[in-house]
């Protein structure tokens, strides 16, 4: 079952790249580690998902991943985070 759904999310990754093409220009995927990834919460699934975004990584011009997970949000060179605190909310790009 575990391997339906990973293959579910892989061809669900290949179709975001393959609608890509709208006037030329490339489109920003937008990725968020609550329900759409069964399995990323142990290592193994969390290796394979970071894999699938890395391979598909150059048909986006940003992929955006909104996550609580510090090996997932680790394994991107750039970050914009959010810190909630009692004036508001704090955004940082790193």
């Amino acid at each position: 079952m575990a391997r339906r759904r990973r293959r579910r999310r892989d061809d669900d990754l290949e179709r975001a790249a393959a609608e890509r093409s709208h006037g030329g220009h490339r489109p920003v995927a937008l990725l968020a580690d609550r329900r759409p990834f069964p399995g990323h919460q142990d290592a193994a699934g969390r290796e394979r998902l970071i894999s699938a975004i890395q391979s598909v990584q150059n048909d986006f011009d940003r992929i955006l991943v909104i996550t609580h997970l510090d090996e997932l949000r680790d394994a991107f060179p750039a970050r914009i985070e959010v810190t909630k605190t009692a004036g508001g909310s704090q955004v940082r790009v790193v």
